[in-house]
């Protein structure tokens, strides 16, 4: 489980962005953040993600508080079981797409066991075998954004984070996607910011929460 409990957040010397937040998610939620550009939809993601740190916190993840994690410690951590697929993608460009794919086990150092079939699953569910070998400066946005995609699964993350992870995905590719995400979160943890209303009815969202214009929705699992 992960549990936000409190949370406001500002960056220095400015008011707060929100303050007060407090939400659970667990296996099989699949959580919303939608809302204008430029409401820090982002930042809360980035929260979630324990990259920035409120000005007032508990975020708890399997009932320990993250924030209390030392600092030297913390990365590893949120390396270990975090993915995030970025809305600008986050590749490394003068390397090649698979040393991209790879980089949560040879920088990154994470633990877990590489499994060679989830590999070959991601490869040809987002066809991009024939890019492996490309640097990513001599790929288009569309295939960048494939490839970020399987960087943030390839470790098997418990959370999976999400920002606007279909901008540059066709219908077709964006709703098996989709299909992967409701899968994947039956055993993981799955937060999502999109401004996509059809996701709404895709993932039989219903809203939960608002906070300021961040509107937080969760799915329906009746």
């Amino acid at each position: 489980m992960l549990s936000l409990k409190n949370i406001t957040f500002a960056y220095k010397n400015w008011l707060n962005l929100f303050e007060d937040i407090n939400f659970d998610i667990n296996k099989w939620d699949i959580i919303g953040l939608y809302g204008p550009s430029g409401i820090w939809k982002t930042s809360l993601l980035k929260i979630i993600w324990w990259l920035l740190k409120p000005t007032i916190w508990e975020v708890f993840y399997n009932w320990e508080n993250v924030f209390d994690i030392p600092y030297s410690q913390l990365a590893k951590y949120r390396n270990d079981n975090i993915g995030f697929i970025f809305q600008n993608f986050n590749l490394l460009t003068d390397f090649k797409a698979v040393d991209n794919i790879m980089l949560p086990y040879t920088i990154w150092k994470i633990q877990k066991e590489f499994d060679q079939k989830w590999f070959d699953f991601l490869i040809n569910f987002f066809d991009v075998k024939k890019l492996l070998s490309k640097t990513i400066k001599n790929i288009s946005w569309w295939e960048r954004q494939r490839i970020s995609i399987i960087k943030a699964l390839i470790h098997k993350p418990w959370i999976l984070l999400m920002d606007e992870p279909t901008t540059y995905l066709n219908i077709e590719l964006g709703n098996k996607f989709y299909d992967l995400i409701q899968n994947y979160s039956k055993e993981n943890i799955c937060v999502f910011v999109s401004h996509d209303e059809f996701t709404k009815k895709f993932f039989n969202l219903e809203k939960k929460l608002r906070y300021w214009e961040i509107k937080i929705y969760k799915n329906n699992q009746e």
